[in-house]
């Protein structure tokens, strides 16, 4: 009778713990991250979780970096690493290494990597650690059609693992191959309707290829997730293509709000102030991303995204260009003369006021900084 009664609290107390797992995933599949992220910091205190420690704890950096709290969860991250020395560990920590800027760190582990890829392909890996490997091929640069034919010799192997068809699916809409990818998304929901990745990545290949189902298919996601991050960004791309910038808006503030360093957010951001002529919105929108990502180029494609295919920076000290003049040079031609006498006594413009060389040198650096990562892709 005792071993009976034994049992059966051992399995209370199994139920309690999974039942301890499953509500802080409940809540971050609905996206309820603030809420989530209160329940696995109970669950890591309270000791008495079933979930395996690393992947209780790749959650918990997982959420971290869903509410923006980044530097925590590389800090996460590198610890889980120096523990479990898995691709799939190593993979999150170079996404978010990546993401800060933190671009030495980021080269240096991929190089590292890119060194013993044979050596991890010796291994017997489960289905999420060889993903993880197509995963780093991808971070190195390796051949889009190459990738397709690892993933797709993966799904063969594990027919039944979606996350393949959702990694094949997102190599095929990145090299623009929306019909690939939408048969990849499209089958990973005929075994999971619910898989959110597959929706999100269903619905951007239906956008990006002018297919009407973009519509049900984000709402789709909006019943499993009305905070999903791609589902907010897609929103907002399409009232940007019809130039409705305030719904826009309305649509990446509630993003910003979850997180405020969202990069792809923050861009779209800058794209929507600009539709708004509210420049100096759109350079603080800039210099926030910047400020936490030296890299972040995607937010100086603010005029491409609208439509506009050239712009021009000036970078004229205004009373400095008054100096300027013409005069006449052999044959009569003309040429452009400076005489910083003409200018060095003029008055400060009230509106636009003094702005010292130091400041000048300051904006060029802060400019050449994120722009030169644009200008190389």
């Amino acid at each position: 009778m005792h071993i009976r009664l034994l049992a059966l609290f051992s399995l209370l107390l199994l139920f309690a713990a999974t039942a301890q797992a499953q509500d802080y995933r409940a809540l971050w599949s609905r996206g309820e991250y603030a809420l989530a992220l209160e329940e696995i910091e109970r669950v890591i205190d309270a000791g008495d979780s079933d979930v395996r420690a690393s992947v209780l704890y790749s959650d918990y950096a997982d959420v971290l970096f869903a509410v923006g709290r980044v530097d925590e969860a590389i800090a996460l991250s590198e610890n889980i690493v120096s523990n479990y020395p898995l691709p799939s560990h190593i993979v999150r920590m170079l996404r978010f290494y990546h993401y800060r800027g933190r671009r030495a760190e980021y080269r240096e582990l991929l190089d590292l990597l890119g060194r013993q890829m044979d050596r991890l392909r010796t291994y017997r890996l489960d289905e999420e650690e060889q993903l993880a490997l197509g995963q780093l091929m991808e971070m190195q640069g390796e051949d889009p059609q190459v990738l397709l034919a690892y993933y797709e010799r993966l799904i063969g192997e594990y027919p039944s693992y979606e996350p393949l068809r959702v990694a094949a699916g997102d190599v095929a809409l990145a090299r623009r191959s929306f019909d690939v990818a939408a048969r990849h998304y499209g089958l990973a929901l005929e075994r999971d309707e619910n898989n959110q990745q597959a929706l999100a990545g269903l619905a951007e290949a239906y956008r990006e290829s002018g297919d009407p189902r973009v519509g049900p298919t984000l709402e789709r996601l909006r019943a499993l997730n009305p905070h999903h991050p791609r589902l907010r960004l897609l929103g907002a791309e399409r009232w940007l293509d019809l130039g409705e910038a305030e719904q826009a808006l309305a649509e990446l503030d509630s993003l910003l709000a979850i997180n405020e360093r969202h990069m792809r957010a923050l861009a779209l951001k800058g794209a929507a102030l600009f539709l708004q002529d509210e420049h100096r919105a759109m350079e603080a929108v800039q210099r926030q991303a910047v400020d936490f990502n030296p890299y972040a180029s995607e937010v100086f494609r603010v005029a491409g995204r609208v439509g506009i295919p050239v712009v021009e920076y000036n970078w004229y000290a205004l009373r400095a260009m008054e100096g300027y003049y013409t005069q006449t040079g052999r044959g009569g031609s003309e040429l452009a003369a400076h005489d910083y006498e003409r200018s060095k006594n003029l008055p400060v413009i009230p509106e636009v006021g003094e702005h010292p060389a130091d400041a000048l040198w300051e904006r060029y650096e802060y400019f050449l900084k994120a722009v030169i990562p644009v200008a190389e892709e």
